[in-house]
């Protein structure tokens, strides 16, 4: 289950919708308003990282900084963040309202010692 607040980069994150594989979280910061939409996806495989387990087959999980951009997207209003909903859905050949998960996650992307390469390069290594 994905979370319902989480706090990243010094932003409040906090659930405001949920439709199907789709969420939107308000991103707050003192008076500063953002809104995200983010597809969830399942992990379709077991995940492991020197041997812990980070993710396991049915999970979900909202899309990590290197997928911003197609997984997720910041937006300035509530309004504007629907609208791309639905544009992605229809991009995607799913509805909202069904919770599809056609998505690629078989694949677990790893930055190592926690912080991204210099060059925005993802390393593609298969979970163990």
């Amino acid at each position: 289950m994905i979370p319902e607040t989480f706090k990243k980069d010094k932003y409040d994150h906090e659930l405001v919708e949920r439709h199907g594989n789709f969420a939107i979280y308000r991103k707050t910061k003192d008076e500063f308003v953002q809104f995200e939409l983010m597809q969830v996806r399942v992990a379709k495989s077991e995940c492991k990282i020197q041997g812990r387990v980070i993710r396991s087959v049915g999970d979900e999980f909202l899309p990590s900084s290197e997928d911003w951009g197609y997984y997720g997207w910041t937006l300035p209003t509530i309004e504007k963040a629907r609208e791309r909903m639905v544009r992605r859905a229809v991009r995607e050949g799913i509805r909202s309202d069904q919770g599809g998960t056609n998505a690629p996650s078989d694949v677990c992307w790893v930055t190592y010692g926690g912080k991204m390469p210099s060059r925005s390069i993802r390393q593609n290594r298969y979970c163990e």
